[in-house]
């Protein structure tokens, strides 16, 4: 469920997790199966962020990690450049 307070509120959203056989010492693949907009996923579903690649740590784990998978904007790296630069600053 989408997170009170936010755009997203009361939406379902799906997601694609995909293990790498050496899990947990790389991270997991997530993307999203159903389309939203936000500045840190593309337009083919994949998350961009730094707890999913260079940050990520065997300590971690799907459960442990960010909840919503992407809780706020990180525009640090986003995907969609015109998308990071349109959305609100907090």
């Amino acid at each position: 469920m989408g997170p009170g307070d936010s755009p997203f509120q009361g939406g379902v959203f799906f997601l694609n997790i995909h293990f790498p056989s050496d899990y947990p010492f790389k991270p997991p693949k997530v993307s999203f199966t159903t389309r939203i907009y936000h500045p840190n996923v593309n337009s083919n579903g994949s998350i961009c962020l730094d707890i999913l690649n260079a940050q990520w740590s065997p300590a971690l784990t799907i459960s442990k990690g960010p909840s919503p998978p992407v809780p706020s904007p990180v525009c640090s790296g986003p995907v969609p450049c015109a998308l990071a630069r349109a959305w609100p600053a907090a």
